[in-house]
């Protein structure tokens, strides 16, 4: 179900998103809610301290991500949307 909420919009999103490693899918989460609660700013601007970017640059640079299986996650929760 999607909320108001940045955080629980981002769990119910994205934390099934087989990423092969729970601290990605963790990270995708914790991106997904900075970049929602900062619309309209870049990836840099929404993170808080150097550590949080360099682990979001670090997320995106990483091969290991499937962005197909992010897409998915997003499509199913959108389809579990319709269905409420």
């Amino acid at each position: 179900m999607f909320s108001s909420d940045a955080e629980q919009w981002a769990k119910d999103t994205f934390l099934h998103t087989d990423l092969g490693d729970n601290r990605r899918t963790l990270r995708l989460v914790k991106l997904a809610s900075s970049l929602a609660n900062n619309l309209g700013q870049s990836l840099v601007q929404s993170l808080k301290s150097p550590a949080d970017i360099e682990a979001a640059y670090r997320f995106t640079r990483n091969q290991a991500i499937d962005a197909q299986a992010i897409a998915e996650a997003g499509f199913a929760a959108t389809a579990e949307y319709q269905r409420l």
